[in-house]
């Protein structure tokens, strides 16, 4: 059976805002967030050590909190630095062995549209999936 990313990839899994250290709230942080990832860069060889060929982070994008109530899916969270600071990033994993896609394809879907969460009308709830 051939090898495949999915049965053979190592995953090192970092919560980002907490690994480093990050201000609980973005308001604490003041108007000119100390940007963190690069701390991270400091851990891709022993990550690598461990036998990890996958990084997973997460979350990333701009918060008011702990990172899960994302305020901008196409924003990197402030207290973590900018999109020059992790296309940084992403070019220090992979000169470490960690692949990485090119950092555009790391921004999600854009959210849906509106018209999609949209009660028909008639209704009180959103359309479901369409039976096929």
């Amino acid at each position: 059976m051939p090898s495949s990313w999915s049965t053979d990839m190592i995953w090192w899994y970092v919560y980002p805002l907490g690994f480093t250290g990050a201000e609980r709230f973005l308001a604490d942080a003041g108007p000119d967030p100390v940007p963190r990832l690069a701390q991270l860069e400091d851990w891709l060889d022993y990550a690598v050590t461990l036998g990890a060929n996958g990084l997973l982070l997460g979350p990333i994008f701009r918060s008011a909190t702990h990172g899960y109530d994302t305020l901008d899916h196409f924003a990197i969270d402030p207290r973590l630095g900018t999109a020059d600071t992790f296309t940084h990033f992403v070019a220090a994993c992979r000169s470490n062995g960690i692949p990485a896609p090119p950092a555009r394809r790391l921004h999600p879907l854009p959210p849906p549209r509106h018209a999609v969460l949209t009660p028909a009308p008639g209704t009180t709830h959103a359309p479901g999936p369409q039976a096929g």
